[in-house]
């Protein structure tokens, strides 16, 4: 399985839950948890976006120029899961901050999975025999 297909649906499974997410707010009694869960699992699916752009990038460039942009790609998706760490923290009524680390997990566990199942399908030429 090719990245960007495993991408496209972590991205699109990452955009399902974070929008179930925001649409439970009304419905629970602390909506803090849901609200903080869907801005730690769209900032990994932001981050995980980051990642792919740079990885683009990085075919056309010499080895020093990519090494230097892995080191400021990787300072930037942690910067952002620290912004919306610290975005829970300070706003705790409205973003919890654990439900927020848990939701930056989702993409890589969610990318883990989908990885994984689908290396446990049969390759085509396994169907003909």
């Amino acid at each position: 399985m090719e990245l960007q297909r495993l991408l496209s649906k972590v991205w699109r499974l990452g955009l399902l839950g974070v929008g179930v997410g925001l649409a439970l707010i009304p419905f629970v009694d602390r909506p803090e948890y849901p609200a903080g869960f869907a801005l730690g699992w769209f900032s990994g699916i932001l981050a995980s976006w980051l990642l792919s752009m740079r990885l683009r990038r990085l075919e056309n460039q010499s080895p020093e120029k990519a090494v230097r942009s892995i080191q400021l790609s990787a300072l930037a998706r942690f910067s952002l899961g620290l912004l919306a760490l610290l975005l829970a923290f300070k706003t705790p009524g409205v973003f919890d901050l654990l439900t927020t680390g848990l939701g930056l997990l989702m993409t890589p566990v969610t990318s883990t999975v989908i990885g994984w199942l689908e290396s446990r399908k049969p390759y085509y030429w396994e169907n003909n025999k």
